[in-house]
């Protein structure tokens, strides 16, 4: 595992002077594909971004029993991600996925990395379901896919001794994590903190479950 992060080094010389700015995998170049689509989309249609995120995000209150909105209680776990409230949060979002998705990727296949994405953001909104049950507010961003992507990065580098973590070992980053989310929702009134540790949950977990079968 101590190649996570190197990149392969082509057998021939490229015919270009300069090589490809970004490198990305395959799944990492569809889902920034995908949240960027979809963003720009919005704004190029009718729909308003308020109403996009009322509709698409995700919303606690649907699961209190007293709306019958199955499909948007079906789909909604998975398009939130997808949606951002502004450019600033999709550039963050972008810049976490680039930092963390493409190295995970040379890791796993596309495939299970698709698969990984999505189940660290699943398990990021259940837990602000848990925490914010009921609630009324929308949810939305990649942000709780992009933290189950930094927690199996801050494993897969302590496993192949590229982190140096001292003998406390990749707790101080956990901490860290904690801290900041915690920081944000104080400081910013952001709800979203909630997604952000359950996502960091969930890859510290999958990647606990699959490491040994990757």
């Amino acid at each position: 595992m101590s190649n996570v992060y190197q990149f392969k080094k082509p057998e021939k010389k490229p015919t270009s002077n300069q090589p490809p700015l970004l490198n990305l995998p395959f799944a990492s170049k569809i889902l920034l594909g995908i949240m960027w689509g979809v963003h720009l989309l919005i704004i190029l249609t009718p729909v308003s971004e308020i109403e996009a995120i009322q509709t698409l995000g995700f919303v606690p209150a649907r699961y209190d029993g007293g709306q019958s909105e199955i499909g948007l209680m079906l789909a909604t776990p998975i398009t939130h991600m997808f949606i951002h409230s502004g450019f600033m949060h999709l550039i963050l979002n972008t810049l976490m996925l680039l930092a963390f998705g493409a190295g995970l990727e040379k890791v796993y296949s596309p495939q299970k990395f698709f698969l990984f994405f999505l189940a660290s953001g699943l398990v990021g909104i259940l837990f602000h379901l848990v925490i914010f049950y009921g609630s009324p507010i929308p949810v939305v961003g990649a942000s709780g896919a992009v933290s189950g992507l930094f927690a199996a990065v801050l494993i897969l580098l302590s496993k192949s001794g590229q982190l140096r973590s001292g003998k406390y070992g990749i707790w101080p980053f956990i901490a860290f994590w904690v801290g900041l989310s915690a920081f944000m929702a104080l400081v910013f009134n952001d709800i979203a903190w909630a997604v952000h540790i359950g996502g960091f949950i969930g890859g510290f977990a999958l990647l606990r479950l699959t490491y040994f079968r990757i």
